[in-house]
């Protein structure tokens, strides 16, 4: 026996510990069904762990049955669950969904859970503004419309809703304002691929409001212009660091090769790549072509 424990061997003492806590425990609970729940969770916790590593963890599932005690009384079917708890939730508690699934209690229904997670994935696209704009207002009830006439999904309206919410995020649109053809535009810009996913928002506030905004293409030369603006800034502030690091060398290179030559490549092909560095300038040798860039000091390290 370990010092101190007298007759009771490690185990004895971590199942004594746990049966003294769970007693406390049931003390939470009015329901006797949820108290019977809860002491079979915990047996059959044990059968798959041990006394020690339950009485370690078993605290943090008290508010699963604390919920279920409140709100049903009993240990609902998965449905319940799911919209009580969110997917999210519900991934907090995965020892006790194993638990119930394990001893079927509950059938998981991927549909609901499905159907619930893009719910939240919505609201929490909505909650990125502190107040909805009328525009999206209008137009969130416009999707809803479709959904309840089996026209569209959960899914679809979320993709719809990305670009409309991201639009004013991003531009800082005031709410009491509709995007304008030239924020639309900016927009693109920088979200080229939201074009697609865009145009329903485009069309309603068109068909509401009276406007006549498009969703053009963005000019690839303006595109290119702003992609150097940003490959520009980045090199000065690259050329700024006091002490670079090899990260910094590779970025220096990557960029400088896109900047001067517009010749795209990644970290991993850099690694293949042979750099030669003279006095000013730096020449990089890739399929059998030599680019040369300008010389960042320490850039033969990388």
């Amino acid at each position: 026996m370990p010092a101190g424990f007298g007759k009771r061997c490690w185990d004895c003492y971590w199942s004594g510990r746990l049966q003294r806590e769970v007693e406390v425990n049931l003390y939470l609970f009015k329901s006797d069904k949820i108290k019977a729940a809860y002491k079979d969770f915990i047996n059959w916790f044990i059968d798959r762990t041990c006394n020690q590593k339950v009485a370690m963890e078993h605290l943090k599932f008290t508010t699963f049955f604390e919920t279920c005690d409140e709100v049903w009384h009993e240990i609902p079917s998965y449905n319940s669950l799911v919209q009580e708890f969110k997917p999210e939730g519900l991934r907090h508690h995965l020892t006790v969904l194993r638990w119930l699934i394990d001893t079927e209690q509950v059938i998981v229904n991927l549909d609901i859970k499905n159907e619930v997670a893009e719910k939240e994935r919505i609201l929490n696209l909505l909650n990125k503004l502190e107040v909805l704009p009328e525009s999206i207002e209008t137009y969130y009830e416009f999707l809803n419309e479709k959904l309840a006439l089996k026209k569209t999904s959960l899914k679809s309206i979320r993709l719809a809703l990305q670009p409309a919410i991201g639009i004013y995020v991003e531009l800082s649109i005031n709410r009491h304002q509709k995007p304008s053809q030239e924020q639309l535009d900016a927009y693109l810009r920088l979200k080229q691929g939201q074009l697609s996913a865009i145009t329903g928002f485009v069309s309603h506030i068109n068909r509401k409001y009276g406007t006549n905004i498009q969703c053009n293409p963005p000019d690839p030369e303006i595109l290119r212009k702003d992609r150097r603006k940003i490959l520009e800034r980045d090199l000065i502030a690259i050329n700024h660091i006091p002490h670079p690091t090899r990260k910094d060398y590779e970025r220096w290179v990557v960029i400088s090769l896109e900047y001067f030559h517009e010749l795209k490549i990644s970290r991993k092909t850099l690694a293949t790549l042979n750099i030669e560095q003279n006095q000013d300038k730096a020449i990089v040798k890739h399929n059998k072509q030599e680019y040369v860039i300008p010389c960042l000091d320490g850039l033969n390290e990388v």
